[in-house]
């Protein structure tokens, strides 16, 4: 083969190289927020778990920036802040953020970090944050130290709720037996009352018989003559010598009599009712009462094992905060788990990327095997049928 045709393939060779080296450094280092450049937010927070260089930024789910920088806010003198952490992010130039919207870390479950800005109010401001702006983020609660935080609240509420079945059983047994012992005792008390107050209005209405007239007695002159409608003074005796006073307060005691037996009545009905209820109770607690070892059981049973569960839990949550695993290590690395990350990303894009230059490659090697003569002017002057 002619030496100059195989230097000139070497060429086209090293040329498509140094294109492709030329794309991949390219999508590597990512070229859209070099183009439209960037700015930078300080971003105070009492903690930062999980979050280190590289961690992704975002608003709305869509990716807008990274963070470049995490230190404690004593090292640098620049920000008037004592304790916590200050996270510095690289946001792009063509995404931009509004004064009233805040920074939150958001944890998952396996302990990825993600800043995510979020809006505090109904409508967004019209200001905008500018480079260099300082402002104060908050921090999720992680859900599994949510989870292990509940384990002590839901054994006391079972236990409440044991204690409680306990209550009303022991509550049933007394109140079956208080109307199985004095149900007939108290219809007769209050047949006793009913007569008893009965024989006492009788007794009033003859007394007020008796001393009726002597409220309508009028009083002496001073010559001892009667007084037509003058009122008698406190002590004055009538004709027969009965107090004209005590008629006069004795007046009332039959309405007074008639008001106490209504009252009696009322009371009678009221104690009918709470019978009525007290049967309604035993037909409610019966079946509580005879069933409530069983009750009692399976509700110790529950609480066995929902404590079965909580202890898994708590060692599931040890288990991924201790370094020695796989999955220890990408949870206490966030370096690693970042440039897993970054390659991936950028392995799937050199794939779609790379698609159609394989595409063009194929049909260039067809178009070389059917035509060689296309490669000089050699094959120009004497041209080759070729392989194909």
């Amino acid at each position: 083969m002619d030496e100059k045709v195989v230097k000139f393939r070497v060429g086209v060779v090293v040329l498509a190289t140094m294109i492709i080296l030329v794309i991949l450094v390219l999508l590597f280092n990512d070229v859209g927020s070099l183009l439209t450049g960037r700015y930078t937010l300080f971003i105070h927070f009492p903690e930062a778990p999980g979050v280190a260089s590289e961690t992704p930024v975002r608003k709305d789910g869509i990716l807008i920036g990274k963070v470049t920088r995490v230190k404690f806010a004593d090292d640098d003198p620049r920000f008037n802040t004592t304790g916590g952490v200050i996270v510095t992010v690289a946001i792009n130039a063509d995404r931009r953020i509004h004064v009233n919207e805040r920074c939150r870390i958001s944890s998952t479950l396996i302990g990825d970090a993600l800043l995510e800005f979020v809006p505090s109010g109904t409508h967004p401001s019209k200001e905008l944050l500018t480079d260099g702006a300082y402002l104060q983020g908050t921090v999720a609660t992680n859900p599994l130290q949510l989870l292990t935080n509940l384990e002590g609240n839901i054994g006391e509420a079972i236990s409440s709720v044991a204690g409680a079945g306990n209550s009303i059983g022991v509550l049933a047994d007394r109140v079956n037996v208080m109307l199985d012992n004095n149900g007939d005792q108290l219809g007769r008390i209050i047949n006793k009352t009913e007569r008893a107050i009965d024989s006492f209005e009788q007794t009033m209405h003859g007394i007020n018989v008796v001393l009726g007239t002597q409220t309508q007695t009028p009083a002496l002159d001073e010559n001892g003559n009667l007084v037509p409608g003058a009122t008698p003074g406190p002590g004055e005796l009538g004709p027969d010598g009965t107090p004209v006073e005590l008629g006069k307060q004795l007046v009332t005691l039959p309405q007074l009599m008639a008001e106490t037996r209504d009252a009696v009545l009322e009371m009678r009905a009221a104690i009918k009712t709470a019978n009525r209820n007290m049967e309604n109770l035993e037909r409610f607690t019966a079946p509580l009462g005879d069933n409530g070892a069983a009750l009692i059981t399976k509700v110790d049973s529950s609480v066995g094992h929902l404590d079965e569960l909580l202890q898994q839990f708590v060692m599931f949550g040890q288990a991924l905060n201790r370094q020695e695993g796989t999955v220890g290590l990408l949870l206490h690395n966030p370096d690693l788990y970042q440039h897993l990350n970054a390659a991936a990303c950028n392995i799937e894009q050199i794939t779609r990327e790379l698609k159609p230059i394989i595409r063009d490659a194929r049909a260039f090697a067809d178009k070389i095997a059917r035509h060689p003569e296309s490669l000089g002017v050699r094959g120009a002057i004497k041209p080759n049928s070729g392989i194909k």
